[in-house]
């Protein structure tokens, strides 16, 4: 509250406050002044999210681009290796038919378990959606 003062020494001052009260413009422009505020933190606190988010998804993505190399190194090596070993007891096509299912279930399993790392994460960005529901309140 603002203090108050004289507005003479004499038998007729009147008490006036100091300083004028903020018009009804100002503090129009202040309580806009402060939604303004509280939306750029909420922004700020949202972008922060979202990099964060696209980090766990740049992981993710490395383990499906991890899991793919793989599946590819590993159908050029044990197919090789694997063909020419069975070759010697079976007849050429039915080893390359072995050793490629063989790589295809590996390959398969290393893609489950990068779409389980990915499902685990979730992406809402749930303190900016906290802290909306709170500020509506």
């Amino acid at each position: 509250m603002g203090e108050l003062q004289r507005t003479n020494r004499g038998p007729g001052s009147a008490l006036v406050p100091a300083s004028p009260p903020q018009s009804t413009a100002s503090l129009v422009r202040d309580a806009i002044g402060d939604a303004v505020e509280l939306l750029q933190s909420h922004v700020q606190l949202a972008t922060l999210e979202i990099r964060e988010d696209a980090k766990v998804a740049g992981r993710i993505a490395v383990g499906f681009a991890l899991a793919a190399a793989l599946a590819l190194l590993a159908v050029a090596f044990l197919a090789a290796a694997g063909a020419f070993a069975l070759a010697t007891v079976l007849p050429t096509w039915a080893a390359f038919a072995i050793v490629g299912a063989a790589i295809a279930i590996l390959a398969a399993i290393t893609v489950t378990v990068a779409r389980r790392r990915a499902a685990v994460h979730d992406f809402t960005p749930e303190r900016s959606i906290a802290l909306l529901r709170e500020d509506h309140r």
